[in-house]
Order: C-alpha cells, then structure tokens, then sequence
C-alpha cells in the first residue's frame, strides 16, 4: 500500500510541477517578419461543396517567395509573375495575407 501511495504521490507532483499553464506566450516580431521568405511546406484544408480536401506537402520545388514589408505591404512571387499582397498580425499572433 505504501509504494501504491508513494506512486501515487510522484506522479501527481511530476503532473504539478511539469505542465504549466503560464508559458510565456512567443509574439511575432514584425522587424523579423520583414523580409522574403521562401514558401517550403504546404499543410490545410478546402471545403468546396460539402467535400473537404486536405493537403501536406513539400512545396521545395515550387520557388514560391513571399515578400513583406514594414507598412503591412508586400508581394507574392511565383515563377515570373508577382501580385501585391497585404498582410496583418492579430493579437493572437496569427499572420493574415
């Protein structure tokens, strides 16, 4: 009874002291954002009438670039051609272009 006890107790300290909800939270520096960037790595979904298709891949051979700015402006490069984008950062670190 004492080493299911003693069990017990590790386990419950090892819960406490190794999961903590007050991780510091990492915020998108836009001065690091600025830049181009190579697009690499593809992974999402599409719900195109009722029908979800999903994707993960490798985007190595694509020369896909996306080029931000520091006045929330930029542009999107593929092959020969380019398109203006716009992007933002919400408060929840989420890039939006």
């Amino acid at each position: 009874m004492k080493k299911l006890f003693l069990l017990v107790a590790l386990f419950a300290t090892t819960a406490f002291v190794a999961c903590s909800d007050d991780d510091d939270k990492v915020q998108i520096n836009l001065d690091e954002l600025v830049g181009t960037w190579r697009y690499t790595h593809s992974v999402g979904y599409e719900i195109d009438e009722g029908v979800k298709d999903e994707w993960n891949e490798d985007m190595n051979d694509a020369q896909i670039y996306f080029v931000f700015n520091s006045d929330n402006t930029g542009s999107y490069k593929e092959m020969d051609s380019s398109e203006s984008i716009d992007y933002s950062v919400s408060s929840n670190n989420k890039l939006t272009v």
